[in-house]
């Protein structure tokens, strides 16, 4: 038998649903690291252990739903430490990995990816216990949150004689007012009864006190009360780039023409017909600088120009990876002017990306110089819209286009280089596995690989 000690808030998430059988939906909201997985994981063991030997009223086995946003995410969080439980405590199971099914003695645990709740069909279960819930809204504008809780309520309905009747149990960080806020709103006004329990990063003593104090130096106030303390609070209001200041992000000189001739670039491009948006940036000293801002209006000859900008250094190109064909097309401009692809098979999640953004124009880690002055302009003017989303760029107008650029750099450089570590641990770290691929072939880390152009 394995002994589990438990933090104040885990034990009363787990112990919800039980003290308060009349509640159907039960909450964890809590800060980043503040042991959210392994309460669902802990909830789904308790559970287990509770239906050994128990039937339905038809007779059949009795069946939990355990869902993530992907199954890879799954395997990464609440299976990864289940799976740990049960190997400690020797305790037998059986994972159908054809079927997303894992056998426990009399109990099966239903696998489902929530991020497509129209595909939630299937069995009914007795519970569901979700993972990060609310993070399923991260990378879109529609609600996959709310959906996916409603799809799940549908399938929660296994009656089993003798016990409670069926609940769902969440346990997410707050992404400010959105699935999760949604939610707890329409329950509030409705009078449907359910229970939230909050749990706090600091509440979790086993964190390194440094990293902890570093989220709490690098948040406003604002972000520690939602991400650290998992409050509903708005985050998404006015400017995309909120912490671009000109006296600490702009520098008033030219930084192109005195790069060193063995130093290594990164050109981040966005791809629009007619006005192609990029720039291109330097790491120094674990800080960005931004030291030339382009618009081609004709993609094809865009290697030339930059080659010729940079006779010299090492070029690695970061391009939009919804533009895939065209990058192919002038593959051979990109071999002929010794300049290295990166590619990614999904851009950078939005949110988070301008939110490592912000992070380092606040540690003053992303500078923007005077030969890129477009760039920083772009970052002061770009707007949420009135859904506090960050939009699309749509026409020549859009300050979108240069940003994005930015964004694919400080996304790329975060993720593989050691200097930026630190910032990466405390903004976009908790994030990279949920949407990384399941079979990544990679040289870098968190989904990215190089390739020469001549691969092409």
């Amino acid at each position: 038998m394995q002994t589990k000690k438990l933090f104040t808030h885990q034990s009363l998430y787990i112990q919800a649903p039980f003290l308060y059988p009349d509640r159907r939906f039960h909450m964890l909201v809590a800060g980043y690291g503040a042991g959210k997985t392994s309460s669902n994981a802990s909830k789904t063991e308790y559970v287990l252990r509770l239906l050994q030997g128990r039937r339905d009223k038809e007779g059949h086995r009795p069946r939990i739903l355990v869902g993530g946003i992907t199954l890879s995410h799954l395997e990464k969080t609440v299976l990864s430490y289940i799976k740990q439980d049960f190997d400690v405590s020797k305790t037998e199971y059986n994972h159908d990995k054809k079927h997303n099914i894992l056998s426990v003695g009399d109990v099966d645990v239903i696998l489902a990816p929530l991020q497509n709740p129209k595909e939630i069909t299937g069995y009914d279960v007795w519970c569901s216990i979700l993972e990060e819930v609310d993070d399923l809204g991260l990378s879109a504008a529609e609600d996959t949150t709310f959906e996916a809780v409603k799809a799940v309520n549908e399938r929660t309905r296994q009656v089993i004689p003798g016990l409670r009747s069926p609940f769902i149990a969440m346990g997410s960080t707050s992404q400010g007012q959105k699935g999760l806020y949604r939610l707890y709103t329409q329950f509030k006004k409705a009078g449907t009864g359910f229970t939230l329990v909050r749990g706090r990063t600091s509440d979790n003593t086993s964190l390194d006190p440094e990293y902890v104090q570093s989220l709490y130096e690098i948040y406003d106030e604002t972000e520690r009360e939602v991400f650290l303390e998992g409050k509903f609070l708005a985050l998404s209001k006015g400017q995309v780039f909120g912490a671009f200041d000109w006296n600490r992000n702009y520098i008033d000189y030219d930084m192109d023409k005195s790069v060193g001739a063995n130093e290594t670039l990164y050109w981040g491009q966005d791809f629009n017909q007619g006005y192609h948006r990029g720039c291109v940036g330097v790491l120094r000293n674990g800080t960005v600088y931004i030291i030339k801002r382009y618009e081609f209006p004709e993609i094809m000859y865009a290697p030339k120009v930059v080659r010729s900008d940079f006779p010299t250094q090492k070029i690695f190109f970061l391009p939009d990876t919804t533009a895939k064909d065209e990058v192919t097309h002038f593959a051979r401009e990109l071999r002929r002017n010794d300049i290295r692809l990166i590619l990614r098979s999904r851009n950078p999640i939005v949110e988070d990306s301008a939110f490592l953004v912000n992070k380092m124009l606040y540690t003053k880690r992303l500078i923007i110089a005077r030969s890129a002055r477009e760039t920083a302009e772009k970052l002061s003017l770009a707007q949420r819209d009135a859904r506090g989303m960050i939009p699309k760029g749509v026409g020549p107008s859009s300050p979108i286009h240069d940003t994005d650029a930015v964004r694919f750099i400080c996304f790329f450089l975060a993720c593989n280089r050691p200097e930026l570590a630190r910032i990466k641990a405390v903004t976009i770290e908790r994030h990279l596995h949920i949407y990384e691929e399941d079979n990544k072939l990679s040289e870098m880390s968190d989904g990215f690989y190089e390739i020469d152009a001549s691969g092409f």
